[in-house]
């Protein structure tokens, strides 16, 4: 901002009636006695009021909306105190600088998770960890209002290890429950997010099986899986056919399986008739869910599908079904996985070869985290945040002219998060605070405040709460505590917590005395800052040997207690001290003034200072010189010119009392030594300071995956730098290798804590490499190759930059999964595939076959023709060096021969005069006399020549 600008402000003009001038958001005209309009500026073009200076006043004037001009900012008056309030750490008061021992309370470093459990399992967990000092109480709550204590006592299944609830073997009836953690030191106490225990149930299909469903070929078709209960979710598979076997739709792309439970067929066929049957499966959407077995699952009775014969439908098609798009879950949560489905209906000759689903995001990107499947008919946006919400558009086509398309407005629900949590106040005795906090959530939040645990009433006259801000007038000790802004909607609720420091104590100079040595300028003017710590703020006051300094034109004193003197001369070299004084005492500091004839540093850098990252930072430095003089700054990093006009970051502020430069969104990249050089044409001087940057910690670095189990793996790093304070937990994630080689999407890992690991529980290796951190990951797919990446956190925002990922893509060393399709060519052939095939073998009624190793996806296997309509069960393993991983399989007789029989007695009689009877003894329905099944009989006649002369005779 410069001296003389202009500033926009928040008057507008009314053109709808009186034309009269508001205050933007007002309804009362602005009185004209309060206007304050410049010479001939109301007939100056623009409609918004502005701040002006000319010739030689400031008032108001005119400008256009598209005006780049700096602006305004207003405030209530009741906050105007925060304009004059220095900002306060835990440092703040106290005799030392290293926040690692200053009195703290506690602070949540992981909130627990809420947990469902879908199967029986032997233990389930609820965690929260805080940061405290002194070290941390905690306890655990549940029922109404978390009224009942849980404790060892509470019963014998549950032990606590600081915040680790754990309970053995739960069971709902007494173990489903709301619970919350509470953390407390003699500072104060907190409570967390409350979460839920819970239990998923599935219930039973109806034994009344449901009525067939009829229609005709050609026609597009959609199976409802019969009713059942499922608390939370549900998963759908269909499956076909006697015995049932799963559908592989990229076998049957015409065929779509709905997360809605629906079978879709695109246009059916008389081979679709068949008997289906729905496979329901109990998960959880949202939650952590617990289970050591295979989550619970039912299969409903048949639902049996009759396609009846009718002449083919050409060129139909695409038709967009009104089920479509579907979003899964329906009430979208904000950082989960959010699935869109798209599905039409039309005729599926080369169904590949002519349809195509695109979708697209109006006047927008589709999301980077977006990724497709199922022939693109699905998209499904991965930890879906607030700016993936919007309209989205899927197209459909077949062919070069037909499509249809379809639009959604995505709107992401969500648990209520924080914009702008609390932060730890540190004011004075007797002052005043407002404390607000911001919170953004779908549907929106309301806002309740505690202090210590215990939510806070309104006393009127002391503490007001109003919806997201809470004040307290005339602040005592008894204020002292942990206060926490609780944000609430039907989805949950989100707590933010911090600190509120009364403070009390005479001023001191422990941290910030006056320098003993300053130097000033003949002619020039020389800022002595006064800056000490005190609680509440003190009065100062400046004397020169032992008189008492008045405000002059020539000695200022600012509001924060510096004092500017201008024009110096040698007369006012000396001892200059400070003294600060409030109700509990006064001390003061003192520093000898130096004249000299030459520019010199009067507020030099500071020897050793601090920033943290993303913030701004002003380093002073302020020259006396001679007034007749000109004077330019320059300032070096590290050695290197800063070059201030092309770089955003850096901004030289020179005014009086202000002057040095300014550095906004601080990085890493910009701590080092700073050198500040003031030149005139005569001389220069020079004054340098160090700037050290906090933040989050450095990427880990060395990320190396070893000693491979079945479905686990130790990964190993080294941490990186941890800028101000030590590392809290670290996230681990991985990705898999996919289809064609391409790996997939970044993901956390399973484990408890969502993907992170906390630094106590990071296991260093041994005293030979105590500098490296390991941990063991598990849950992890068979037959997989992986990679992974690591990051870390401390308590400043952020997180550090992601490590590289591991040097070598792990492979897990388990025998993969397999999936299978048969098909019979030729009497002694069966053709079978499975799914990127490594080593494989086939089972023939203990007859193996092992392939040969490599990436095989089909094999054919020769039965002989004296093994004609056999049932084979064909069976596809895979194995390595560890073992053999699970079998898939798939069932098919192999091919029918010639069949070796006629009918006998083979007699006919006339019926009428169109029409005979023919009889014959049946043919035995056995494999050996028929190589098959018997299906019917052919008739045939053949009225030949010599006959029918014959009969015409």
């Amino acid at each position: 901002m410069h001296f003389r600008n202009s500033w926009y402000t928040r008057g507008i003009q009314d053109f709808t009636g009186s034309k009269s001038w508001y205050w933007d958001g007002e309804t009362t005209p602005i009185p004209y006695t309060q206007q304050y309009w410049l010479p001939n500026a109301q007939k100056t073009p623009g409609v918004i009021i502005v701040y002006s200076y000319l010739t030689s006043e400031y008032g108001w004037s005119l400008a256009g909306k598209n005006k780049v001009l700096p602006y305004i900012c207003e405030i209530p008056r009741t906050f105007a105190y925060r304009l004059t309030m220095e900002r306060r750490t835990f440092e703040y008061g106290v005799a030392y600088q290293n926040l690692t021992n200053v009195k703290r309370g506690p602070i949540f470093q992981a909130q627990p998770k809420g947990v469902m459990v879908v199967s029986r399992t032997p233990i389930a967990h609820i965690e929260c960890r805080a940061m405290c000092n002194p070290a941390c109480q905690y306890k655990w709550y549940r029922g109404f209002n978390f009224a009942e204590e849980v404790t060892v006592k509470t019963d014998n299944r549950y032990t606590m290890t600081n915040g680790k609830l754990s309970i053995q073997d739960p069971v709902e009836e007494k173990d489903a429950y709301t619970y919350q953690c509470q953390v407390s030191n003699n500072i104060g106490t907190v409570i967390s997010n409350p979460v839920q225990l819970a239990f998923g149930t599935l219930g039973e299909f109806s034994n009344v099986q449901d009525a067939p469903v009829y229609t005709n070929a050609y026609n597009g078709v959609a199976l409802h899986c019969s009713a059942i209960k499922a608390d939370p979710a549900a998963t759908y598979m269909w499956l076909r056919g006697s015995p049932p076997r799963e559908i592989i739709t990229e076998t049957t792309p015409y065929i779509f399986m709905s997360a809605n439970g629906r079978l879709y067929f695109s246009e059916v066929t008389l081979i679709d008739t068949s008997d289906y049957y729905c496979q329901v499966s109990l998960t959880s959407l949202t939650t952590s869910s617990l289970g050591n077995s295979q989550a619970p699952s039912r299969v409903s009775r048949v639902i049996k599908l009759v396609v009846m014969q009718k002449a083919p439908m050409t060129n139909w098609g695409p038709q967009i079904m009104d089920d479509f798009i579907y979003v899964s879950p329906e009430r979208p949560l904000k950082g989960f996985n959010v699935r869109m489905e798209c599905f039409a209906y039309g005729s599926a000759v080369n169904y590949l070869g002519t349809w195509r689903y695109q979708w697209a995001r109006p006047g927008g990107k589709i999301p980077a985290n977006a990724r497709f499947s199922d022939f693109n008919r699905v998209m499904t946006i991965e930890n879906s945040q607030p700016e993936d919400e919007g309209n989205y558009v899927c197209m459909v086509s077949r062919g070069t002219t037909s499509s249809d398309e379809r639009n959604l407005y995505l709107r992401l629900y969500a648990v209520p998060y924080y914009l702008v949590p609390l932060r730890a106040q540190h004011v004075d005795l007797g002052s005043d605070l407002t404390w607000t906090c911001e919170a953004s959530g779908y549907p929106y939040p309301t806002y309740s405040w505690y202090k210590d645990g215990k939510m806070i009433q309104n006393i009127p006259g002391e503490i007001t709460v109003a919806g997201n801000a809470l004040t307290i007038l005339n602040l005592q000790q008894k204020h002292n505590g942990m206060y926490q802004c609780a944000a609430e909607n039907y989805l949950g609720t989100s707590m933010s917590e911090a600190q509120l420091r009364v403070l009390a104590f005479e001023p001191t100079f422990n941290k910030k005395p006056l320098p003993a040595e300053m130097y000033g300028a003949v002619n020039g003017n020389i800022t002595i800052q006064c800056r000490p710590e005190a609680a509440p703020a003190p009065t100062i006051e400046w004397y020169i040997g032992g008189s008492l300094i008045s405000s002059t034109d020539k000695f200022k004193r600012e509001l924060n207690g510096d004092l500017v003197i201008t024009g110096l001369n040698m007369a006012d070299a000396g001892v200059y001290r400070c003294k600060a004084t409030n109700d509990l005492g006064s001390t003061e500091s003192a520093g000898r003034l130096f004249v000299k004839g030459q520019v010199v540093i009067s507020v030099p850098p500071t020897v050793t200072d601090k920033a943290v990252q993303n913030e701004t930072k002003f380093i002073r430095c302020e020259a006396s010189y001679d007034q007749e003089l000109d004077l330019v700054y320059v300032w070096n990093l590290n050695g290197h010119r800063i070059n201030i006009t092309k770089d955003f970051h850096y901004e030289q502020i020179v005014r009086p009392g202000y002057t040095g430069l300014m550095i906004k969104l601080i990085d890493f990249k910009h701590g080092g030594t700073y050198e500040c050089i003031a030149k005139t044409p005569v001389n220069e001087a020079r004054a340098s300071g160090f700037l050290k940057i906090l933040g989050p910690p450095s990427e880990p670095a060395g990320v190396k995956a070893d000693s491979t189990m079945t479905t686990s793996l130790r990964i190993n790093w080294f941490p990186g730098r941890t800028n101000g304070l030590p590392v809290d937990y670290y996230t681990i994630q991985s990705r898999v290798e996919g289809e064609e080689g391409v790996m997939t999407n970044w993901e956390y890992i399973n484990n408890d804590d969502g993907g992170r690991v906390f630094e106590r529980d990071v296991m260093p290796l041994g005293e030979a490499r105590p500098d490296r951190r390991s941990y063991l990951v598990k849950n992890l797919k068979p037959g997989k190759v992986y990679q992974f990446r690591v990051a870390a956190k401390n308590g400043y925002a952020g997180i550090s930059p992601q490590s590289y990922p591991s040097v070598l893509e792990t492979f897990i060393l388990y025998g993969m999964k397999c999936h299978t399709k048969t098909e019979v060519i030729r009497v002694v052939d069966i053709w079978f595939t499975g799914d990127n095939i490594k080593r494989v073998m086939m089972i023939d009624y203990g007859i193996r076959k092992k392939l040969t190793p490599g990436k095989q996806t089909h094999f054919v296997y020769q039965v002989g023709e004296d093994n004609f309509y056999l049932l084979y069960e064909i069976k596809i393993q895979g194995w390595n060096i560890l073992g053999s991983g699970p079998n898939a399989s798939a069932m098919i007789y192999s091919s029918e021969g010639m069949p070796t029989a006629a009918p006998g007695n083979v007699l006919a009689d006339a019926f009428n005069s169109t029409a005979m009877e023919v009889t014959w003894d049946e043919v035995e329905d056995t494999r050996e006399v028929m190589k098959g099944r018997l299906y019917g009989y052919q008739v045939s006649n053949d009225l030949t020549e010599k006959l029918s002369k014959f009969l015409d005779t």
